[in-house]
């Protein structure tokens, strides 16, 4: 067993360490956390670019180590006929069925029990609940939202309903119907099935609402401080016109549309653009939404000479991204949440006669392997 003696180690917080897959740094003091995070990122951008890391900051901190998660995916699995909700193992190939999770806010910290007891008392007692996971939302308010995602098919709402609210006292429980897997953003529809008030969340001083499947970042402080930096950097100007591909529900867009001269968002996602025209009105926003897919959006939008590009979600063709680099713009700013989905989208941008010139690290999410980047690229 490992004794954590080690310079810059510490006993994890987390009874589930060394078994779970999430948080896999737990073992290392914070310093030491970000440390490998810079180095991660700097030989990350070397590899995929081409470039000297040099131009790669040192990681930036989150304000928060633990209970900073704003969202959790509890999965599913039917083992020996037995349902267990966890996170994913270390090894990947089986379900971990966990406790509390640290990273929670302190008031949902526990809620992996108690919606995994509700959850296998309900599959013990009907064979038509088939959960595939559940989604844990807390806002900066402690409001907690719930949601049961399941393919299309029977299901018993009322019991469901009735036996989680006693188990867990959400404020909201929603049912999402969906098709192939999460990720790929193939929603049927969303049924209230306690409340139908919108979950919001507060974010750089403005109050947003958002679906139970429209994205929003991990941990808010963290994402206010990556749009306050580029604001910083003066990457941005008072007089720049902003392309935004896949905002989600504004996050950044509010707080930029209030520096730049003018920002067009353009969200194909049919449920976080109904929160983003909703947010935009909520807070007086002259951001301007843009519905459809990004060959709908460019004719519409002349004389842009920034962009900024959400990578965890894009889907452009290299079609999309020649269109792009024929709108002139001189600036492209990259924000990824993780290495992925900088490495599928930063190659193309290079290949459309863009150069990184500043990447900043930002650790979103403590304690785990995850890095954020936000690079900044300008035409050759």
């Amino acid at each position: 067993m490992h004794q954590f003696t080690d310079v810059g180690q510490k006993r994890p917080r987390c009874r589930h360490f060394g078994q779970c897959g999430v948080c896999t740094l737990q073992h290392f003091e914070y310093p030491q956390q970000l440390t490998l995070k810079t180095n991660e990122s700097k030989s990350f951008i070397s590899r995929t670019l081409h470039v000297d890391p040099v131009m790669v900051e040192e990681c930036v901190p989150s304000p928060d180590e633990f209970s900073y998660l704003t969202s959790l995916d509890l999965i599913s699995s039917l083992g020996d006929s037995q349902f267990t909700l966890g996170l994913p193992s270390q090894d990947l190939s089986t379900v971990l069925p966990i406790v509390r999770c640290e990273l929670l806010s302190a008031d949902a910290q526990g809620l992996p029990k108690s919606i995994s007891g509700a959850l296998r008392y309900l599959s013990n007692a009907r064979d038509d609940l088939a959960v595939e996971m559940a989604r844990i939302r807390t806002s900066s308010a402690g409001v907690i939202e719930l949601s049961l995602w399941t393919h299309p098919g029977p299901f018993p709402r009322q019991i469901a309903s009735a036996t989680l609210v006693s188990a867990t006292d959400c404020k909201g429980l929603k049912r999402v119907i969906f098709r192939g897997t999460p990720a790929d953003e193939d929603i049927v529809v969303v049924e209230d099935l306690v409340s139908k008030t919108p979950w919001t969340t507060q974010v750089a001083g403005y109050r947003l609402q958002a679906s139970a499947v429209s994205p929003i970042p991990p941990n808010a402080k963290v994402a206010e401080a990556m749009i306050e930096r580029v604001l910083d950097l003066g990457w941005l100007g008072d007089r720049s016109r902003v392309l935004e591909l896949y905002p989600g529900v504004g996050f950044f867009t509010i707080p930029l549309a209030k520096q730049v001269k003018s920002v067009t968002a353009s969200e194909p996602f049919a449920f976080a653009y109904h929160d983003l025209v909703a947010n935009l009105a909520r807070t007086r926003s002259a951001a301007i939404p843009m519905p459809g897919s990004i060959t709908r959006a460019l004719p519409q939008v002349p004389g842009i000479d920034s962009i900024i590009v959400h990578a965890d979600r894009v889907n452009l063709n290299t079609s999309d991204w020649k269109a792009l680099a024929a709108l002139g713009t001189s600036t492209l700013l990259l924000f990824a949440e993780n290495h992925d989905g900088f490495g599928r989208s930063a190659p193309e941008i290079t290949k459309i006669g863009f150069m990184p010139t500043e990447v900043i690290p930002f650790d979103l999410r403590p304690q785990t392997r995850d890095t954020a980047l936000v690079a900044r690229f300008l035409k050759r």
